[in-house]
C-alpha cells in the first residue's frame, strides 16, 4: 500500500479510535522491530515493575516504552518521545 494511500486512510478514521492511533504510530513514530497490538496506554505514571509495552500520556510526559520487541536482549528498554501530532490523536 502506498504511503499516501494510509495517511488518506488516517483521515477518514473517526478521531480516537484504535485503528487510527494504531496507524498514526506506525506513520508518526520512526520504524521499530516491534508489534504495538498489545500496547497499554496509562495516563498516569505506571509502577516501575509495570512489563511489556506502553504509552504514558500525562502532562509531565508522553512517551512510548518499549520492553518487549525482537531485540530487546540487546537494547533493553526504549523510551521514545511521542510527537505531538500523536499525542493529539489520542
Amino acid at each position: 500500500i502506498p504511503f499516501d494511500n494510509i495517511l488518506k486512510k488516517i483521515d477518514t478514521l473517526k478521531e480516537g479510535t484504535q485503528d487510527r492511533l494504531l496507524l498514526m504510530i506506525y506513520t508518526e513514530i520512526p520504524p521499530l522491530r516491534s508489534d504495538f497490538h498489545h500496547t497499554k496506554i496509562f495516563k498516569r505514571k505506571p509502577k516501575s515493575t509495570t512489563k511489556g509495552n506502553y504509552i504514558i500520556l500525562t502532562n509531565k510526559s508522553t512517551k512510548l516504552i518499549l520492553q518487549n520487541y525482537k531485540t530487546a536482549k540487546i537494547y533493553k528498554t526504549l523510551e521514545i518521545n511521542i510527537p505531538q501530532k500523536l499525542k493529539k490523536a489520542v
